[in-house]
This record gives C-alpha cells, structure tokens and sequence, in this order.
C-alpha cells in the first residue's frame, strides 16, 4: 500500500515533472508540492482534484491507499466532482471518506472490478439521493 504523498511523488516524476513544474500547474508554491510528497501536508479536496487532473490519475488513486491503479474509479470521480459542484468541496470530501472506507471492505477478496465499481456507482448514488433528501427537508 502506498500513501497519498508517495504516489504523489511517483506519479509526478512519471509525469515527467519537477515538484516546480507541478506547483506552477496546480498553482500552489513549490514548498507546497514539497510539503504533499513528504507527507507533512495535504492538500484541499479541490486541490488534490486538480493534482490528479494535471498528472493524469484518478483522485481515489491518489487518495485511497489500497488503490494501486491509476485510473481507478475514473466514473467515480466524475461524480465525485459534479457532487463537489452541486453540494459544495464538504460534500465531496465526505463523499471520498465513504469510497475510502468501503474501499477495505472489498479488498482482497474476490469480487470481480466491474462489480466493484458498480458497487460505488451505487454508494454515491445513495448518498446523492440522501443530500437530496435533506435539502427538501430544510426549511
């Protein structure tokens, strides 16, 4: 298993780019991208989306340490994204905290991928319904 700040740096160098180049494209300082590949800080949601864009990776890759392929989840960030948009960066991220920690539930065992993914279609769908539900209820 690798940590966020690991396959930051290893996607980043794959990338072909200095942590210079990086913070230029994502528009934080260099000591920020140094700071990420350390370990010593993690970025905003909106931020890490913007990490896996530029480098070309999905935000659950980046953000789910049992997640070893790149382009895991590509769906499942495009509507962790139209969340973020509908319901604000908070909802995203608890959004993210879902997938990551259902993400355990199906490790290791031998559920087939295409299953997995519907599996968090099916998550996030639920929780989308569920933030629908609320905001009908507020006064």
């Amino acid at each position: 298993m690798e940590l966020f700040s690991e396959k930051l740096k290893k996607a980043r160098k794959e990338a072909g780019l200095s942590q210079a180049d990086l913070a230029d494209l994502i528009g934080v300082s260099p000591r920020s991208v140094t700071d990420y590949e350390r370990g010593c800080a993690v970025p905003r949601y909106k931020k890490i989306q913007k990490i896996a864009e530029t480098l070309g990776v999905t935000v659950l890759y980046l953000t789910t340490d049992s997640i070893s392929d790149r382009n895991f989840g590509e769906n499942i960030d495009q509507m962790m994204q139209q969340t973020g948009d509908i319901y604000g960066e908070m909802a995203a991220m608890e959004m993210s905290d879902l997938i990551n920690r259902n993400t355990a539930f199906l490790a290791g065992g031998q559920v087939p991928q295409s299953v997995k993914d519907k599996f968090f279609e099916a998550l996030m769908k639920a929780y989308i319904a569920c933030k629908e539900e609320a905001e009908k209820e507020e006064p």
